[in-house]
């Protein structure tokens, strides 16, 4: 049982919300992207749901559909693009660092996912000369669709 201190600290603290790194991108992608509203640490529960039928009178059914809504409720994309009008996703982007390099095939599933159900991840790292402008990004992002669509 929690007890609390004389001057009332809790049991959680607040954090920082992005990273320095994150914080430069996300004010980079903002002046290459202004036509674009930019969604920072959203869950993947979020933007992607299960196929299968989560209300079905099949338990066994609805309990598959939980497992799959469980297993990417806390995993996190860094940023999603949307468009303004439609309020739809264009892409992601994950910002990658040192630790992944030790998850290249699970960052590529995560990524193929992400792709049959229609949205597109763009990956990369801060060069010594920043980030990637739109006209690259865009770049790698048309490469990744015609990947996808084959």
């Amino acid at each position: 049982k929690f007890k609390g201190r004389k001057n009332e600290v809790g049991i959680y603290k607040r954090k920082q919300f992005l990273t320095k790194n994150e914080q430069d991108c996300f004010r980079h992608l903002m002046k290459e992207f202004p036509d674009y509203l930019i969604s920072v640490q959203v869950s993947m529960g979020a933007i992607l749901e299960p196929t299968i039928d989560s209300y079905s009178h099949d338990a066994n059914v609805r309990s598959q559909a939980a497992v799959l809504r469980n297993k990417i409720g806390s995993k996190i994309v860094d940023f999603v693009l949307i468009n303004k009008s439609t309020l739809n996703i264009w892409f992601i982007i994950e910002l990658d660092d040192k630790s992944h390099d030790n998850k290249i095939s699970e960052d590529a599933e995560r990524d193929r996912n992400l792709a049959l159900a229609g949205i597109y991840s763009v990956r990369f790292r801060r060069e010594n000369d920043g980030f990637p402008g739109r006209a690259k990004i865009e770049s790698v992002l048309k490469d990744k669709i015609k990947a996808y669509q084959k």
